[in-house]
């Protein structure tokens, strides 16, 4: 995947589950796959995939992490709140008024993590998430 021969340190042996939330950056993904029969005959294939964020995305994020426990029960309204302000804000085309509140929203992650509120990885696929929102404001 990627080049690699793991992914997030686990690795693609056949049936293994790969949790692109946490697994594999946004953009661009590339997942090359060879094999071989008995007699030697080889064979690969390539795919390449886009991950991509939405406003929506995001928000099913904050959820999938709470519901996981990786963000605390408390803490994970305000984020939606902000989240949920920001989306209505980017569906309009009025991107200064979202970009103000994903900058909020990734101020409170970051203050979180610092609680320990968030882990230092699910802070850091929020704030990528965000941050991509960010740079492709329609």
């Amino acid at each position: 995947m990627n080049g690699n021969t793991t992914v997030a340190g686990h690795n693609l042996s056949s049936g293994t589950v790969i949790n692109l939330l946490t697994a594999l950056p946004d953009g661009a993904n590339t997942f090359k796959i060879a094999s071989a029969d008995k007699v030697g005959n080889k064979s690969w294939a390539i795919v390449t995939f886009t991950i991509i964020v939405t406003p929506q995305s995001i928000i099913n994020d904050v959820k999938q992490f709470q519901a996981s426990h990786a963000i605390s029960g408390l803490f994970a309204p305000l984020l939606l709140s902000y989240l949920e302000s920001a989306q209505a804000a980017y569906n309009a085309g009025k991107c200064g008024a979202a970009d103000s509140n994903y900058s909020t929203f990734i101020s409170t992650v970051q203050i979180l993590e610092g609680m320990n509120a968030i882990s230092h990885s699910t802070g850091s696929v929020l704030i990528a998430d965000a941050q991509y929102l960010m740079a492709n404001c329609p």
